[in-house]
Parts: structure tokens; sequence; C-alpha cells
């Protein structure tokens, strides 16, 4: 099988949740094929542990339509978003619906 077939070197991915439990693994796994990785994440006490030279971390609560605007419009190339932030857009349990 031809290894350039699913390559990402190159390749910009902005990961959503990047610096939660399961963004990190997968920030980590999308680096290592060789693509830069925008992890976002607003706990800003992970960003160290993950930034690397393929790892770019910001601090963006993805919820900010205007804060992830800014995101985005840093590197246009971005090739492909990844959604892992946890958002919940449904009412609390008993709200009206």
């Amino acid at each position: 099988m031809d290894s350039q077939l699913f390559s990402l070197k190159g390749r910009v991915i902005l990961v959503t949740g990047g610096t939660g439990h399961l963004g990190r693994e997968i920030s980590k796994g999308l680096a290592d094929f060789g693509s830069h990785v925008i992890a976002l994440g607003r706990n800003k006490d992970r960003f160290a542990e993950l930034e690397s030279a393929r790892i770019e971390c910001i601090a963006c609560d993805v919820q900010d339509e205007a804060a992830f605007a800014k995101v985005v419009a840093i590197d246009a190339s971005v090739a492909l978003p990844s959604g892992r932030g946890g958002t919940n857009w449904m009412p609390p349990l008993g709200g009206p619906v």
C-alpha cells in the first residue's frame, strides 16, 4: 500500500478540545503522522505537556464565536477540523425544550 495515500505531512489540522483527554491523544496521533496541529483548549495548564514542534496550543472557548473566528483566521490553511470540544447546546434537564 502506498504510504503517501493517507499522509498528513504538511497539513494543518485544527483540533477543538485538543487539550482534553481524548483531544490530547488525537492531537498527538495527528502530529505523529506529520501534520501541524493547532490544539484549542480552555485549560492552559495542559499546554506545556502537549506543545511540541508539531503541536501548537491556543486558549479558546469554542462556544465563543468571535474568539473561535479569530483563531481560524490565524491560519487559513487549515485542512481538516477535528471537533472534540465538549459543548452542550441542549437546555438543562427539566427546563423548557
